[in-house]
């Protein structure tokens, strides 16, 4: 019985290894700078990727990796750099390819492709131009700062986005993790977080738009032109840039405080509907929570 129970699990290594070998070849027809890397170590940087892809100044760089902890940063020269950790924890066994490639005239696209069995950790860092357009498919979590150009953001893992010096538009949606966006002046900032908290810090934009589930919201230094917040459960908490000029409708179940001098006007004969003013009140701002409650103040209070 112990000698036919070998003979099959031979028998399933082998094919494993069959598998991985036709994995390995179609990797090896892609057009790419990258690493392919068949491992089995319980430590170490199996899979390991620095290159440089050449670039306009204002590229479109795709990044799609759902184990990946991406740090984007910038520089004034063209050029996107690439520069890969991965560490194991235990055993591993396996394939797995980062592949950064150019696509169409200005576009590159770092991803992976991978079959293994284990635990890897990958940091993977990324500067780009000032002006390059980024898109996010997947990520675990993200940071990035000094960009100029537009950026939209997809995180899965229950791990923190922070952005800062932001100056292009930029829309993020986060599954479970903290969002930050701190120093940011650009036209768009949207935010979609199902369960995470959102910190908003010394923002400025025509439009804001910000959504939670479950977690709380606090912004500090807001100046937005028009725009709506929403948190089912969670909290809102908020104080206004020196230039705000707007009236804030607030809807909620909970209570609702204005440090003064602002003022809470009751609207109408619904205990849920007020509103608050600041400035000649010219833009609209909506805010709308189910339970929590909602806390506003003027710039340096």
């Amino acid at each position: 019985m112990d000698s036919r129970r070998a003979t099959v699990l031979a028998g399933l290594a082998a094919a494993e290894l069959v598998i991985l070998g036709l994995i390995f070849s179609s990797l090896r027809g892609f057009t790419h700078h990258g690493s392919v890397a068949f491992a089995s170590t319980s430590s170490g940087n199996p899979a390991d990727v620095h290159t440089t892809v050449a670039s306009s100044r204002h590229p479109s760089v795709v990044l799609r990796d759902d184990d990946a902890h991406f740090h984007i940063t910038t520089k004034a020269a063209g050029g996107v750099r690439v520069d890969e950790t991965t560490t194991t924890d235990g055993r591993v066994w396996g394939i797995t390819a980062l592949n950064v490639e150019r696509r169409g005239d200005d576009s590159i696209y770092i991803g992976r492709h991978e079959l293994y069995h284990g635990s890897m950790h990958r940091d993977i860092a990324v500067v780009v131009p000032f002006g390059a357009t980024i898109e996010v498919d997947d990520c675990t979590s993200l940071s990035m700062t000094g960009l100029t150009g537009s950026a939209t953001i997809h995180c899965t893992g229950e791990q923190p986005v922070e952005i800062s010096d932001q100056r292009g538009d930029l829309l993020v949606k986060n599954d479970d993790g903290r969002v930050s966006v701190t120093h940011m002046s650009a036209g768009r900032l949207e935010v979609d977080n199902d369960d995470g908290r959102v910190e908003l810090t010394d923002v400025r934009t025509d439009f804001l738009t910000v959504k939670t589930g479950d977690g709380h919201i606090e912004g500090r230094g807001i100046v937005a032109g028009n725009g709506s917040i929403q948190a089912d459960d969670g909290n809102v908490a908020l104080s206004f840039g020196p230039t705000a000029n707007l009236t804030v409708g607030i809807k909620t179940g909970a209570s609702v405080t204005a440090i003064p001098p602002l003022q809470v006007v009751r609207m109408g004969d619904s205990d849920s509907e007020r509103q608050v003013r600041l400035g000649s009140g010219e833009g609209r701002l909506d805010i709308k929570t189910d339970d929590g409650s909602v806390s506003l103040a003027a710039a340096g209070v």
